[in-house]
């Protein structure tokens, strides 16, 4: 690999702030959203349907009608309630199990540094215990930005999760310009400062 084509290079350490916005964005825009908002929807009708019941059996004279179906009526909405708090809360338990795994493997997650560097071709990983991972750009599907980090996803759910501060040979626009460039076929979502 020669350096002198490699135009951005970014070293940095695993941190679970910027993993739990990565496993945020690889959650909340998958298929994992459209399992979790079916669920929660068809937990609420019934929640709906059970209270209905309840209210209706009373209207006709059942004095037992909401000791009846108040119950099942409360046990899903505590289901609603725990698959949105489960969709909700995953990034920051991912991004923990991620960091428990680091440190089961490493020792201490902030001894490791993994560098990225970004080639004509292809962009170059390699971390602090020797692993390294070329990936040509055409592997990447989408490209997202946040408030502290770029995420780059490729296929299979595979992500980087990138540190925005740590962005050495040009400015933060320039590397969005280069990105662009070498990834045409991802899917790009820029932040916008409003």
């Amino acid at each position: 690999m020669e350096q002198e084509n490699e135009r951005f290079q970014i070293e940095m350490t695993p941190q679970k702030e910027l993993m739990r916005e990565g496993y945020r964005i690889m959650i909340w825009h998958s298929w994992r959203a459209v399992v979790y908002s079916i669920l929660a929807a068809l937990c609420m009708w019934q929640t709906g349907r059970y209270f209905n019941l309840a209210f209706y059996w009373n209207g006709q004279g059942w004095d037992e009608a909401f000791g009846y179906y108040l119950p099942y009526a409360l046990y899903f909405l505590a289901l609603t309630a725990a698959t949105l708090a489960l969709f909700f809360f995953m990034p920051a338990l991912s991004a923990r199990r991620y960091m428990k795994r680091l440190a089961s493997v490493f020792g201490d997650p902030a001894a490791l540094t993994v560098s990225y560097r970004f080639g004509e071709d292809a962009l170059h990983s390699q971390d602090s215990s020797g692993q390294k991972i070329d990936t040509a750009y055409d592997q990447y599907v989408s490209v997202w930005e946040t408030a502290h980090c770029i995420v780059l996803r490729r296929k299979m759910s595979v992500f980087h999760v990138l540190d925005k501060s740590k962005i050495r040979g040009g400015v933060l626009g320039d590397f969005k310009a280069f990105l662009q460039e070498k990834m045409p076929q991802a899917k790009f979502h820029w932040k916008t400062d409003a």
